[in-house]
């Protein structure tokens, strides 16, 4: 149970929530920067040095990983890593 994470991209398993199947690469990255705008909201007013903020800022950014996989799948990640044209 412990490699199955929270929050997955589209067609992978995941606890709580998965990317729903077909949602656009630009509709993934809008929402997946909205979330990590939030994530320096919380930060930057001090909530994540309460206990539920500190949740939040962890969820709202495995959320928007999760939304950034769907959008830009691992194997295109290690194609950029080691050099190969995209």
């Amino acid at each position: 149970m412990a490699d199955i994470q929270l929050f997955a991209p589209a067609g992978e398993p995941a606890l709580l929530f998965n990317v729903a199947e077909g949602v656009s690469n630009e509709t993934a990255l809008e929402f997946a920067s909205a979330f990590l705008a939030s994530v320096v909201e919380l930060g930057i007013e001090g909530a994540g040095k309460q206990d539920g903020g500190r949740w939040a800022i962890v969820y709202l950014c495995e959320a928007a990983k999760a939304l950034i996989d769907t959008a830009r799948p691992a194997e295109n990640f290690q194609a950029v890593k080691e050099g190969a044209p995209q």
